[in-house]
Parts: structure tokens; sequence; C-alpha cells
């Protein structure tokens, strides 16, 4: 028996999430060398992160990594084998409503680059 994959699209319309994308993640998500089994895990570890506020209250799921330069708290989540990470970050805006912010995709190699770049996504968005 396979899993049910739930295409990224339709996590946008559950009730009490919003998610939103940087253009970075889109343009990875839509990229035609992206893996169907790479976008299948990455909308997997998105439920995983919703389910995870919702009933607990914080992502339990992933870790969070304090960047030094803009002293902003991200949160990354590893993707798959090959060390891709999903850095995020979450809000509750009420206790009916959450607010994730899907802000890059990267590798192990090039993480730092983009805890920093997402760090100043994250201070220019709020």
């Amino acid at each position: 028996m396979s899993k049910v994959y739930i295409p990224y699209l339709e996590h946008g319309a559950l009730r009490g999430v919003r998610i939103f994308m940087t253009p970075q993640v889109r343009l990875w998500y839509n990229h035609k060398k992206t893996k169907k089994q790479t976008k299948e895990q990455f909308s997997n570890n998105v439920g995983k992160i919703i389910t995870d506020i919702q009933e607990r209250g914080r992502p339990y799921s992933g870790h969070v990594k304090i960047v030094p330069k803009c002293e902003v708290a991200i949160f990354y989540m590893r993707l798959n084998d090959q060390g891709e990470r999903i850095l995020f970050d979450y809000k509750r805006a009420d206790d009916s409503l959450v607010v994730i912010k899907l802000l890059a995709v990267s590798n192990k190699k090039n993480i730092q680059k983009q805890l920093e770049y997402s760090a100043e996504h994250k201070v220019h968005s709020s």
C-alpha cells in the first residue's frame, strides 16, 4: 500500500494554516530537475511542521539555529539523505491561525550563507 501524497498546493488550503514561500523555494519546487520523490518528502515535512505546531505549539521536527550576524532565530529541518535542509519560520497569529514561512531549501555546503539570506528575509517580512 502506497502512502497518500498530498501536493504542496493543497497544504495552503488547510484550515487555520497559511503557508508562504519565498521565490527561491518556489523556483526550487517548480524546477524540472527537482525530483518527484524530493517534492513528496518536502510536502511530508511541511505536513509534519504543521501538525507539530497545531498539536504541540512548536515544531518538534525542526531545529533552531541562531544567525550571529542578524541575531535572528531560524528553524531548519532535514529534507533528505543528500543533505538538503528546509529553512523556515513560523508564527501563531492566534489560537486558530498558524503562519509558516518557507524561506529556503539548502544543502549542507552553503547552509550558513542561506541562513543569513533567510534571516534577512525574515527581518524584512516582519
